[in-house]
């Protein structure tokens, strides 16, 4: 960030990175706000899987890490979820980043595919035919796959903490994040035919 203050301005994707470089000394004035930028998808940017699972299918793209709160998300599926919704899915693509055996004996479990690292065509094509995209993570700016979920038309589940997601979908968060509080969510989420009304445009 000191690094930053030669230059006269500098313009921060999301509000997360820009409240970021004030906090670390830049001068408010000379940050400038946009969007993260969100492309239309089409068609041809998914590699739609051949094997979609029978039931409902619940995607998390992104870094398996207690930080990212992945652990409570497995936990809510294996204990809680699958017992009010047992032909789910919960569908996980991304490099597996703990060695926490209670995380990976939960990767092990019924009904979690854990697909390791895919292009991003791949992950595309899953998000495009889940019926739950969830993010819980509470350390993003501006997640990526939180708004190519939204492009997609997807149902999702959204990270807090993110000033432009609490603006316009304060409806699409899990309030209580304990594993039964976010498996209690997500199968409102399964049920519920709303999507979030982010303005990707």
């Amino acid at each position: 960030v000191r690094r930053l203050s030669m230059f006269d301005g500098v313009i921060a994707c999301s509000e997360n990175s820009a409240a970021h470089l004030v906090a670390n000394g830049l001068s408010a004035s000379g940050v400038r706000t946009i969007p993260v930028i969100q492309e239309p998808l089409h068609h041809r940017a998914l590699r739609v899987p051949a094997n979609r699972p029978g039931g409902p299918v619940i995607f998390y793209a992104g870094r398996v890490k207690e930080e990212k709160r992945t652990d409570i998300l497995l936990e809510a599926f294996v204990h809680h979820v699958r017992k009010r919704v047992p032909d789910a899915t919960l569908v996980i693509a991304g490099v597996c980043k703990t060695r926490r055996r209670r995380v990976l004996r939960l990767l092990e479990s019924p009904g979690v595919e854990h697909l390791g690292l895919l292009d991003r065509k791949e992950v595309l094509g899953w998000m495009s035919i889940a019926d739950l995209c969830v993010n819980l993570s509470g350390i993003e700016g501006m997640p990526r796959s939180s708004l190519e979920a939204l492009a997609l038309g997807r149902r999702v589940l959204l990270p807090p903490n993110v000033p432009e997601f609490d603006r316009h979908c304060g409806d699409f968060f899990a309030s209580d994040l304990s594993p039964r509080g976010v498996g209690e969510t997500i199968v409102g989420g399964l049920r519920s035919g709303r999507r979030a009304p982010y303005p990707v445009e």
